[in-house]
């Protein structure tokens, strides 16, 4: 399948398993030269930066923990000397397993599982617009899930 993803620099955060792992190598695999974020460079991360892709696409992983708020400006930083950034893919995101139901959640967990999932994509996004509109084009998708 042809995507028209050649050459196409993209971010995906949460990129060392899961979703963002599986978009990554989607996205390398249609041309993509893809920054892929994450807490650590995970085995399967590292597997798939050592990957020849015979479309040309590429993944360069890079140690990155979004809830500091200086990281999203030096990942679009990094990600423009790979070339125009036109894709960011924000897939951060997790919580901590609450068997005891919506009600046993408190105020404190709330507030942590939003600064992870949804303050970490505001950032992201606010970071890459000036660069996308540079580009004359871009696309931001967040992926979210809990």
């Amino acid at each position: 399948m042809d995507l028209g993803l050649q050459g196409v620099v993209a971010i995906v955060t949460g990129a060392g398993r899961g979703i963002g792992l599986a978009v990554t190598r989607t996205l390398a695999a249609e041309g993509a030269v893809v920054l892929a974020a994450s807490r650590s460079v995970t085995p399967a991360l590292a597997a798939l930066s050592e990957t020849s892709f015979a479309s040309g696409g590429a993944v360069h992983p890079v140690v990155a923990d979004l809830t500091d708020a200086s990281v999203a400006d030096d990942l679009v930083r990094q990600a423009g000397a790979l070339g125009p950034l036109t894709v960011l893919v924000n897939n951060v995101g997790g919580g901590h397993p609450r068997t005891g139901g919506f009600g046993s959640v408190t105020d404190d967990q709330w507030i942590e599982t939003f600064q992870l999932d949804a303050v970490t994509a505001i950032r992201m996004t606010r970071a890459a617009l000036p660069a996308m509109r540079d580009a004359g084009h871009g696309s931001v998708v967040t992926v979210a899930s809990v």
